[in-house]
């Protein structure tokens, strides 16, 4: 399994969702693999994206790796994490939500197994005090307000063309593209957990000795670029003031933001022949997010 982990929460799971594995899970993991789970739910909160050593676990949970081992897959094939091979001495974990009551009865596999476990009787005892009963709608006609009908055509387009939000956005990344982590500012961009090449991708730029600054400026500079955040790209880009030796984050914002100004003059004027010493080539890259 490796020497280190990271874990992701992308689901967004809460304490009800914690109550839900319990109370519902417990009897097919057993205590240790509920303690598992909730060990790496406070792991990513804790270390928020960060890299964690695999014996902080063992010794937390008092396991060998082979146990664990074990348990992970119980916990992977009832559907509660996921796991991802970045390479010998790196895994990731992303934790998914565990179902609710209502879901739990429209899932035959895990229903048929609990049953199993503890009975009919106790299982319908327990859906019963966490089920959410809700209406069947199906011979239902739905008659919200819908806004576009509030709305006069143009007002609504004029709404959604509005480019405040737009505005804010850029205003933000701005800001956290000096004063935030990586992982941070790829985040606030994203509203996603890192992905496992993007975790990559800052460990390498860390190991070329840019700082957060710098990093930021990188991510920042493929964003302006491509519309998003694209890991070869941006590592090439590193790498390449790394041979000229620069790790002055302010000296790469500006040298960064006068080729994006090239790029786009180039663009806008496709007949343009004026040479820039851009420090970069598309066409050469191989594109991978």
């Amino acid at each position: 399994m490796g020497t280190f982990f990271y874990v992701e929460n992308e689901d967004d799971i809460n304490v009800s969702d914690l109550e839900n594995l319990r109370l519902l899970y417990r009897p097919l993991l057993g205590n240790s693999g509920v303690s598992l789970y909730e060990f790496l739910y406070d792991f990513c909160n804790l270390y928020k994206n960060q890299q964690i050593r695999l014996d902080l676990l063992l010794d937390s949970l008092e396991l060998d790796i082979d146990s664990l081992s074990l348990i992970k897959i119980k916990l992977e094939t009832l559907g509660l994490i996921k796991s991802y091979y970045i390479n010998n001495d790196e895994h990731l974990f992303t934790l998914l939500k565990p179902l609710s009551a209502n879901q739990l009865v429209n899932n035959a596999f895990l229903s048929n197994q609990l049953i199993q476990k503890i009975g009919q009787d106790h299982y319908l005892k327990i859906i019963s005090a966490k089920i959410n009963p809700k209406f069947d709608k199906s011979k239902m006609l739905e008659c919200s307000t819908k806004a576009y009908e509030v709305y006069n055509y143009d007002d609504f387009n004029q709404i959604i063309a509005d480019e405040k939000a737009n505005n804010i956005l850029s205003k933000n990344l701005n800001f956290l593209k000096t004063n935030a982590t990586p992982d941070k500012f790829i985040s606030s961009y994203t509203n996603l957990s890192l992905s496992p090449s993007q975790i990559k991708m800052i460990d390498k730029l860390r190991r070329l000795k840019f700082n957060d600054a710098c990093i930021n400026s990188f991510i920042n500079y493929s964003i302006n670029v491509n519309h998003s955040i694209v890991c070869a790209y941006i590592e090439k880009v590193a790498t390449t003031y790394a041979h000229r030796n620069l790790f002055c984050a302010e000296s790469i914002d500006l040298e960064l933001s006068a080729a994006l100004l090239a790029k786009q003059k180039q663009h806008n004027d496709p007949k343009s022949t004026k040479n820039h010493n851009n420090i970069d080539k598309d066409n050469e890259l191989e594109w991978e997010n």
